[in-house]
């Protein structure tokens, strides 16, 4: 037998060449093992492999982006819809229960018996006259059923006439009796205008101790009580004179509202008063101010009273007694002026 030749570089390649032939003609109709229709179209163009499945790759992760986003606006807008459908359906049935309830009241208005009334058309302030309101508008005729009726409705504005509004009134409201009085019964008591706590005192005073009649009711004055000495105390002036305080005067009270003078009383807002009707000046002065205030003003003579007018900005201080041992102020180069020794700046 002779010996097997010797094998050559490329015979292991070319059998395995020849294997994988023979396998592709096994396969039926000539195909081979994967059609080629079914190959990625990049193979197709001669691209590396690995570079050819990760663009494969990116091209469903944003094909699977896409989608996800597109489901979020659908769900997005699906959610608005209901919602504007909710408020639609919310205002037609409320639409509907309001048309309902006038439905039933209207056909309960049609068989009740109407009656003609007097309305406040609009708001009437407090003391406006009965024929100011009927001739202003302030009042209309009205019909109501006459279960809802008042009683005591007002049938005729003839019945308000010379008569004023007891309180302020509302718009709406049936006119009925009692609205509109006598202008005597429609009058604030002077005890409505007192503040919580306070009392009213009157004190008697003339032109000299009131300021020459100058007060007006709405001032403020101070209070100083000038007792007479039984012995006149001898004040050394700065010449050696004496010279004396007679009456020696201390403030009782600062800053005291006055709220009447005689029989006139300080305005309320909004009434109007007659300048030449008003009482001006001395007399009898009237005071409100607390309980305590009020024991101790009555406790001074009344003759010994004066009252000094002081501005509306006026700040309290307290004023101690005279020291009747010393120079009067005129006497004292520091003093000098009721302003200092400088007068007023």
């Amino acid at each position: 037998m002779g010996a097997a030749p010797p094998s050559r570089p490329g015979a292991a390649r070319g059998d395995r060449v020849a294997t994988a032939l023979d396998a592709s003609r096994r396969i039926p109709d000539g195909k081979s093992s994967r059609p080629r229709g079914n190959r990625p179209k990049e193979w197709h163009g001669g691209g590396s492999a690995p570079h050819q499945v990760a663009a494969a790759r990116g091209r469903r992760c944003h094909r699977h982006t896409h989608t996800h986003r597109t489901s979020e606006v659908e769900l997005s807008s699906r959610r608005t819809l209901i919602l504007i459908a909710a408020i639609a359906v919310g205002a037609i049935a409320a639409f509907a229960l309001f048309s309902y309830v006038q439905g039933i009241e209207d056909r309960a208005n049609e068989d009740a018996e109407l009656i003609e009334v007097f309305k406040v058309a609009q708001d009437i302030p407090k003391g406006l006259p009965g024929e100011q309101a009927t001739a202003e508008s302030y009042i209309e005729r009205s019909e109501i059923p006459r279960q809802f009726l008042p009683a005591n409705y007002t049938r005729s504005l003839e019945t308000i006439e010379g008569k004023v509004a007891l309180n302020d009134l509302s718009a709406n409201q049936v006119l009925v009796e009692g609205m509109f009085v006598d202008p005597a019964a429609a009058l604030i008591t002077f005890s409505e205008r007192l503040e919580d706590g306070d009392v009213a005192i009157t004190v008697s005073v003339d032109q000299v101790r009131g300021v020459a009649g100058l007060l007006v009711p709405g001032d403020r004055v101070n209070i100083m009580v000038a007792n007479q000495l039984e012995d006149s105390v001898p004040v050394v002036g700065s010449e050696g004179e004496e010279t004396r305080y007679q009456q020696p005067a201390r403030y009782l009270y600062h800053d005291v509202p006055i709220i009447a003078i005689g029989r006139s009383a300080v305005p309320q807002p909004g009434e109007t008063v007659d300048p030449a009707a008003a009482e001006t000046g001395t007399g009898t002065i009237t005071f409100a101010v607390p309980p305590e205030a009020a024991q101790r003003i009555a406790s001074v003579d009344p003759t010994s009273i004066y009252l000094s007018l002081v501005p509306p900005d006026y700040t309290a201080e307290a004023i101690p007694p005279l020291d009747l041992q010393e120079s009067l102020p005129g006497e004292d180069g520091g003093r000098l002026t009721p302003f200092g020794p400088e007068g007023r700046e």
